[in-house]
């Protein structure tokens, strides 16, 4: 099966720039919500550790080899988020129902890939192969990615709702 992408100046009306910019705004919304969790999370898993550290050596206790320190964080890890796009997802869906009323009428495709992008930069930073992610910013490089099949005609685009 082959894959083809198509790069494609677009010359929108008023409403459909408006739609465009809703769904960027979107992305970039939820990117930075979803960072925001994720940023807390490891704050607090930082300072757990390093509290239950502290108290072993308070207690006399040996330190950690690098596998027992493994093992411990392994064993810790149900309390906190997983970084995983399907699992920030679910948490997404929670909060648009409660919360984000105005994210209903826009494609559910953007907050995906923009939620798939940052799990990416998360593991990237945790592979020591990147920085940790940073938050976006409105009108720099506003974007969105929509995964759902695009029809084409002569002289129209249908993107999928």
């Amino acid at each position: 099966m082959q894959i083809r992408s198509y790069k494609t100046e677009l010359h929108p009306n008023n409403v459909q720039a408006t739609m465009f910019a809703k769904h960027a705004g979107a992305a970039r919304f939820v990117y930075n919500w979803a960072l925001d969790l994720l940023d807390k999370d490891y704050k607090k898993r930082k300072q757990d550790e390093e509290s239950h550290i502290l108290s072993r050596q308070s207690n006399g206790e040996k330190d950690y080899t690098e596998n027992e320190l493994k093992e411990y964080r392994k064993s810790i890890s149900k309390n906190y988020i997983q970084p995983s796009a399907i699992t920030l997802h679910k948490l997404w869906i929670e909060k648009k129902n409660t919360d984000c009323q105005w994210a209903k009428e826009l494609s559910e495709w953007s907050p995906q890939n923009a939620l798939r992008n940052l799990e990416e930069a998360y593991s990237r930073f945790f592979k020591n192969k990147s920085k940790f992610p940073k938050f976006k910013k409105k009108d720099i490089k506003d974007s969105f990615t929509l995964d759902a099949p695009i029809v084409i005609g002569d002289s129209w685009i249908q993107l999928p709702k």
